[in-house]
C-alpha cells in the first residue's frame, strides 16, 4: 500500500560524501621516465607479490627508494630500496585524505549537536 508523501528518495548527498570519502585520488604512474614526485606523496606498488607503499620517494636510474609510508618522513634508515624490474601496477596518492572527508562533515555535525544541546532556543 502506497501513501502519498512517504516515498523516500535516497540521500545522494550521503552516498557520493561515501563513495568520494575513501578516494586516496590514486593516479598511475609510469616508471619508464618517472618525474620527481612530493616527499608527501605516497607510491603504491607490487613488489614480489607484495603491496608496498612509501613515501619520500626517490628516483635513480633503474630504482627508486623510499621511507615506508607509516614510518616518520626523517627516518633515513628505514629507507628501502626496489629495482624497476621488480615493480609492477605503480601509482601515487594521499591514503590519508579520505579520512578529512569523513571526519570534516562528522565534526561540523557534532559541534552543531553540542551547541543545539547546551544552548537550547526553548528555553531562554
Amino acid at each position: 500500500m502506497k501513501h502519498q508523501g512517504m516515498h523516500r528518495k535516497p540521500p545522494f548527498l550521503l552516498v557520493l560524501l561515501a563513495l568520494t570519502a575513501c578516494s586516496s585520488n590514486w593516479q598511475p604512474l609510469t616508471l619508464l621516465h618517472p618525474s620527481p614526485i612530493d616527499r608527501k606523496t605516497v607510491l603504491e606498488f607490487q613488489a614480489k607479490n607484495q603491496l608496498v607503499r612509501l613515501h619520500g620517494v626517490e628516483f635513480t636510474r633503474d630504482s627508486l627508494s623510499g621511507i615506508p609510508w607509516l614510518e616518520h618522513l626523517d627516518c633515513d634508515t628505514c629507507r628501502v630500496r626496489y629495482a624497476f624490474r621488480d615493480i609492477s601496477q605503480a601509482r601515487t596518492g594521499n591514503p590519508g585524505a579520505g579520512a578529512w572527508l569523513i571526519a570534516g562533515p562528522m565534526l561540523f555535525v557534532g559541534f552543531v549537536g553540542a551547541m543545539i544541546l547546551l544552548d537550547p532556543p526553548h528555553l531562554q
